[in-house]
């Protein structure tokens, strides 16, 4: 089983849960296909003992999101949660997720919609 540190771990992106985008890439890979998505590019910044992550958007402004966590073991280490924070809070919608946690999601998903719509219609609210 993998860490979930692992920077070779596969993950899932996707906008909504029950359409991904694509099967388990690598994390770099799949921070791209998310920034691309939202027209965006990174803009990472080291000061003051923080890792910043700005984002510039195709029209060369700033967008809003902002990101930003202290440094701890290492720039590259900082960038990676960094990468992580934006897969779980979301960016503009899209969220990436580790292909196990994304299955266990995905299958919660795909049942709660069977039952919901499968019911029979004296149950039905």
């Amino acid at each position: 089983m993998r860490k979930r540190h692992d920077a070779t771990a596969k993950v899932v992106v996707f906008f909504d849960i029950l359409t991904p985008i694509n099967w388990g890439t690598k994390p770099d890979h799949a921070f791209e296909l998310i920034l691309k998505h939202c027209g965006y590019s990174a803009i990472w910044e080291e000061a003051d003992g923080r890792m910043t992550l700005r984002f510039r958007t195709n029209d060369g402004s700033i967008a809003p999101e902002l990101f930003s966590d202290p440094i701890r073991h290492g720039a590259h280490f900082a960038q990676h949660m960094l990468k992580r924070r934006v897969f779980a809070e979301g960016l503009q919608g899209w969220h990436a997720l580790t292909s196990d946690q994304f299955s266990i999601h995905h299958s919660i998903a795909t049942r709660t919609i069977y039952t919901v719509y499968n019911r029979p219609s004296y149950a039905r609210a």
